[in-house]
């Protein structure tokens, strides 16, 4: 089994809950899901950048990999020419921002190492918009967003996620939870055509911000409220970009519809007859919303499709082997 060693960032997060995340296998954050994946096939440490050096004299490694992201909070133009010589192993970066990233995120770890991939969630179709040489974009590997704050657990034993398998009943037609900040402007668009332009019975479009989170549903009732739900709504999240909801709908087997933004990204081409549940503007999202809660069977096969092609790709043990051919 080769050994990897994974510097995360960890100033934004509380030290507890971190521990937490790695000692229960919690499926969480942009990393959750391919550590996890990880640890299927390899034995994983987890460290901060100021436990680096110390490890690193200590053990030795087949490959580590850096959280992009450590380069937000840390020096790194400082900190990385004391600890280049100690490091004798391939080195990867796990790029998990959620907007497009530049040459400027990656330009401190490609002026170091000899960087053997990119692990990336959220990676482009048309990978010439990141404007990168060839010999960058070949290193661009595609992984997966982990199920975002519901800390779910996964068993590497039994190589499943641990959810709770209760049938609630239907009675909401269309369901949405979700910040409405100013610099996801697109979603602003749709949830006010929603609530203002669209009469919907049944429906239930919560929004919050920071002045207003009493109205933000807990954990439980938020998967709770998307399991009695005919249509959950996924809208793109900072940037456009991919956002957990999406990963957190095919966990626990509820229908969706998304906006087009999602197209855009290598994650679409995993779904079957995505432009069924796909809308491009406000005018067919109020036909799609009205086809799909009037025709009851196409929906029933829709979401069969939804199910099967989300349970095909969001497998640790299977996107593991994946990996393991980039790293050892």
């Amino acid at each position: 089994m080769i050994s990897i060693l994974y510097v995360y960032r960890d100033k934004p997060y509380n030290p507890a809950y971190l521990d937490k995340i790695f000692r229960e296998n919690l499926c969480v954050l942009d990393f959750g899901f391919f550590l996890i994946s990880l640890k299927t096939f390899a034995n994983l440490k987890c460290i901060n950048l100021s436990s680096l050096e110390t490890f690193l004299k200590k053990y030795e490694f087949d490959h580590i990999i850096f959280d992009a992201k450590l380069n937000i909070d840390y020096d790194l133009n400082n900190f990385f020419p004391a600890i280049k010589n100690l490091i004798n192993c391939k080195v990867s970066i796990f790029l998990g921002y959620d907007r497009l990233f530049n040459f400027n995120d990656i330009l401190i770890f490609e002026k170091t190492f000899n960087i053997e991939n990119y692990f990336i969630p959220n990676l482009l179709i048309d990978i010439s918009q990141y404007n990168f040489p060839d010999e960058l974009n070949k290193k661009f590997i595609e992984t997966y967003f982990g199920i975002g704050f519901l800390n779910v657990q996964y068993d590497l034993e039994k190589n499943i996620f641990l959810l709770n398998k209760n049938n609630l009943p239907i009675v909401n037609s269309i369901f949405y939870s979700g910040t409405n900040t100013k610099s996801r402007q697109y979603r602003n668009l749709v949830l006010n055509y929603l609530e203002n332009g669209l009469d919907i019975k049944d429906s239930k479009i919560i929004t919050y911000n920071d002045k207003s989170i009493e109205k933000k549903l807990s954990i439980q009732e938020y998967i709770d409220c998307s399991k009695m739900s005919t249509i959950n709504l996924v809208l793109s999240g900072n940037q456009n970009n991919i956002p957990y909801r999406l990963i957190e709908m095919g966990v626990y087997n509820c229908f969706f519809i998304i906006d087009h933004h999602f197209q855009k990204y290598q994650l679409s081409k995993q779904y079957d007859d995505l432009n069924s549940y796909t809308f491009s503007n406000l005018e067919s999202i109020e036909t799609k919303i009205k086809t799909l809660l009037n025709e009851k069977d196409f929906l029933k096969v829709l979401k069969t499709k939804q199910i099967n092609s989300f349970n095909n790709f969001y497998s640790p043990l299977k996107h593991g082997k994946f990996l393991k051919n980039f790293l050892v």
